[in-house]
């Protein structure tokens, strides 16, 4: 167990792929569906981005879900994006509902994330 950096790749790529999955199921890692937008309660549709999405909300949009990213060291595993408004899509504003798409909710992971997690550790360790 000297070299703990694969480990943390793999645990940091599942963190990853649960961020990517909330945003093409439009729900928070935790089940819990995305409320809709306006636009979308007026004219349907998904509440991200389809072909009655204006482009430029599209493109903003896809920017931050674009911007995903995942980090791996000795000693941790990250995800994140690099996109300034992501925080209002995780934690809402006045005016606009929050829409989580990061696997953290209250310092606690979504229990089939930790439960992979806990099984790629134990792989890692035990050889299982």
């Amino acid at each position: 167990m000297q070299d703990t950096e694969p480990l943390m790749e793999d645990v940091a790529q599942i963190l990853e792929t649960e961020t990517s999955t909330a945003f093409e199921n439009e729900e928070s890692p935790f089940g819990e569906s995305w409320k809709k937008s306006k636009r979308v309660l007026k004219y349907g549709g998904r509440t991200l981005y389809d072909d009655k999405t204006p482009s430029s909300k599209r493109k903003h949009v896809t920017h931050l879900q674009d911007s995903i990213y995942s980090r791996a060291s000795r000693g941790s595993a990250k995800v994140g994006t690099n996109r300034e408004y992501g925080k209002f899509h995780q934690f809402g504003t006045s005016k606009m509902v929050k829409r989580e798409f990061l696997p953290i909710q209250n310092g606690e992971l979504p229990a089939d994330v930790s439960e992979e997690i806990e099984s790629v550790v134990s792989e890692y360790i035990f050889g299982d």
